[in-house]
């Protein structure tokens, strides 16, 4: 999905659900004041706040007192105000995108959702959370999206390693002149960069992404293979078409875009939505794929499928679109995240039984905290003729990202490795045979 359930925008509801109820925007009796704050004064304060942010000037106003990392990271809390000063200055440059979630909790609370700036390049989505009196902050909470970067514990001077350090950024993938092209598939200029030499290997986003999002994958897989990374339609650099958006024409501009390139065959990996694209590919296309990875795909758009939570995280994504439209708004592509979640909501319609269509081997990954339900997981798994089945523990849906050296490891494995499904009974006779069981 990046951007399957737009990671921001659900990021901030999930934590203003886990701090208390969420008002509508206005104050207990209507207004538009925090408490005993007025709205205008807040927005000072926090101008200020976030201006200090950038600069890492924090002596003149309060700053985070604790940092609270939410999803695969079971970390505690970073408290105290030398700590949470070292978090900052130590993992990024500042926060930028601030926008203001004036929902009041409790009569007193605000929220601004932003994304911080890592050393590294990349943004990660974040939630400051306040707490008023008297024209001034009482309380701050800060929550960080598990991205890559934080990957890293701050107690005093004391840093010690949780996940997979950041992934090697030094290229702009997706934003790579030296290496992109555009490919006339279908009729839309398609957006692609190739890295690497070896056996092809194609890699697919996912939901409101880009290239840059499988670039800790770019970077590990080029060393050996010849990678080949897009912009699927209506993302990134790719032109968006007059039609309407599906996973069945993304798979159809992918299996266009081979052709061009002169792949008569390739190993495919895909993330979330890329995922589905991946087994639609083996599915329409099976003359073009000898293996695949599919991480976290969803057959179809239900709650059989997927989290509850996620469905009204993403109608008030189409929703807030649709407004921004009819406003004339053009901060952002909102046509494009209009199609985003109403591709998410209404598909993929593929039934199981088509999976028994895909003769080569499959990998299906996910997460043990994914918006994907493991029992989907599962029934993909056990509908296809050759597969193998792996659910990482301790990770969220953006594994690829926070979890990609294990992941990467786990792929290269499989994608190297003849395909092999052994059983727990073969395994046993042949034990009971050789004389070699235990009673």
């Amino acid at each position: 999905m990046k951007h399957r359930t737009r990671l921001i925008s659900a990021f901030v509801y999930i934590i203003l659900a886990l701090l208390g109820t969420v008002a509508t925007g206005q104050g207990p009796n209507g207004s538009k004041d925090i408490g005993t704050t007025s709205r205008l004064q807040a927005e000072h304060i926090l101008d200020s706040y976030f201006a200090a942010m950038n600069s890492h000037d924090f002596s003149q106003v309060p700053f985070t007192r604790e940092v609270v990392f939410r999803g695969s990271l079971h970390t505690e809390p970073i408290r105290g105000d030398s700590a949470v000063r070292a978090f900052l200055v130590a993992v990024g440059k500042g926060a930028r995108n601030v926008q203001l979630e004036w929902r009041v909790i409790d009569g007193d609370r605000a929220c601004a959702q932003y994304e911080y700036q890592s050393n590294a390049g990349f943004a990660v989505p974040a939630v400051t959370c306040f707490r008023f009196e008297a024209g001034r902050i009482a309380e701050e909470r800060a929550f960080f999206d598990p991205r890559p970067f934080l990957t890293q514990r701050v107690q005093g001077n004391d840093t010690s390693m949780k996940d997979s350090p950041p992934c090697p950024t030094e290229v702009r993938y997706g934003q790579n002149d030296a290496a992109g092209h555009f490919a006339v598939v279908n009729g839309i200029r398609l957006y692609y960069e190739t890295y690497g030499s070896g056996p092809p290997l194609l890699l697919i986003h996912g939901n409101g992404g880009s290239i840059w999002g499988m670039r800790c994958q770019i970077a590990h897989f080029s060393r050996s293979y010849r990678v080949i990374a897009a912009d699927s339609r209506a993302h990134g650099k790719s032109e968006d078409g007059s039609g309407p958006l599906t996973y069945e024409q993304i798979a159809d501009d992918l299996a266009a875009l081979l052709t061009e390139v002169n792949v008569s065959s390739t190993a495919v990996l895909g993330q979330s939505d890329g995922a589905i694209v991946a087994l639609l590919l083996g599915i329409r296309y099976p003359s073009k794929v000898n293996k695949i990875v599919a991480n976290s795909p969803n057959l179809w758009p239900d709650e059989t499928a997927m989290a509850a939570w996620v469905f009204p995280l993403m109608k008030q994504d189409l929703e807030r679109a649709e407004a921004m439209i009819a406003k004339g708004d053009h901060s952002k592509n909102w046509a494009r995240i209009k199609r985003w979640n109403e591709l998410m909501l209404h598909e993929p319609h593929i039934q199981l039984s088509e999976l028994r269509r895909i003769q080569v081997p499959v990998l299906i990954s996910g997460a043990d905290e994914d918006v994907i339900k493991t029992e989907h997981l599962l029934d993909i798994y056990r509908n296809l003729q050759h597969a193998q089945l792996s659910i990482l523990p301790g990770t969220t849906h953006f594994l690829i990202q926070g979890q990609y050296e294990r992941f990467n490891a786990m792929a290269e494995r499989f994608l190297r490795s003849p395909f092999a499904r052994p059983t727990t009974k073969q395994e046993i006779e042949q034990l009971e045979a050789a004389g070699q069981l235990q009673p």
